[in-house]
């Protein structure tokens, strides 16, 4: 806290003290008030300090012990979304409607959706085999595999070039025209 607010050489520097972002005075000079607040602010294993206002100092009436996930809703970089007149990150709106947040900022990024409809709209969820678990059937035999890592053993060939070949849009190679996935 007070490397990354005071030393212009650090890292993150430009984060903290170079947006102005400072240590207040009494925790600055003792450790002692620092953690006579600490342990009487909720501290607990697992916690870190945090601003409860982005643009605010290091300061008694600023800080809490947060967990991280609510450290990362409290970033400045966060997009607050408002849906029916109430406003929060689009992390904490995607856990709300069971949905993974590059979903819910494709659909709003890329899309265009409004909030309401990205949020409303349900996540279509597909339930295929993936194809490193799905049978292999070698045409030319019959010879039913277990797994693709079966038949790559069997058939003498590297498993991660077959899986790169397995992938929508590539030609699979003359060793490979021979066999077919099953789901």
């Amino acid at each position: 806290m007070k490397y990354r607010c005071t030393n212009p050489n650090a890292k993150c520097y430009a984060r903290y003290g170079g947006r102005g972002i400072r240590v207040c005075d009494t925790w600055m000079v003792s450790f002692k008030s620092f953690y006579d607040w600490a342990m009487a602010n909720g501290y607990e294993r697992g916690l870190t300090i945090d601003r409860i206002d982005n643009n605010g100092n290091y300061e008694p009436t600023n800080c809490r012990w947060a967990t991280y996930k609510v450290q990362g809703n409290n970033h400045r970089g966060n997009t607050i979304l408002e849906y029916k007149g109430e406003k929060k990150t689009g992390a904490q709106w995607a856990e709300i409607f069971n949905m993974r947040r590059c979903v819910l900022s494709h659909r709003i990024n890329k899309l265009g959706w409004s909030v309401e409809k990205a949020l409303e709209t349900k996540v279509k969820t597909f339930r295929q085999t993936p194809v490193s678990k799905r049978k292999v059937i070698d045409i030319s035999t019959g010879i039913v595999y277990n797994s693709l890592h079966h038949a790559c053993t069997a058939l003498h060939l590297k498993y991660s070039t077959v899986m790169h070949y397995f992938h929508p849009g590539h030609k699979n190679p003359s060793s490979l025209r021979k066999c077919s996935t099953i789901n």
